[in-house]
């Protein structure tokens, strides 16, 4: 639904003249992407074929036990 919404954004400027991404719509975009190549999602693509073979602590989404160690995201303040 949100990769939908973006889709039908109008561009902020003229296409081929900029580029640019917000840092947490990006992560759906990323996400569809991964879901359309590998039919996994991207917590399960990045669990199984990075974080794994690494041995690395990885998560997308958790549960209660885990929010101790997560980073809180704060909106910024609108510009006047």
């Amino acid at each position: 639904m949100i990769v939908g919404k973006l889709a039908q954004q109008e561009p902020l400027w003229e296409p081929e003249t900029q580029s640019g991404y917000h840092s947490v719509t990006f992560g759906f975009l990323v996400g569809e992407v991964i879901l359309l190549v590998s039919g996994k999602t991207v917590g399960t693509f990045l669990g199984e074929e990075v974080a794994e073979p690494l041995g690395a602590d990885f998560h997308i989404g958790l549960g209660d036990e885990h929010f101790g160690r997560v980073a809180e995201l704060s909106v910024p303040t609108p510009r006047p």
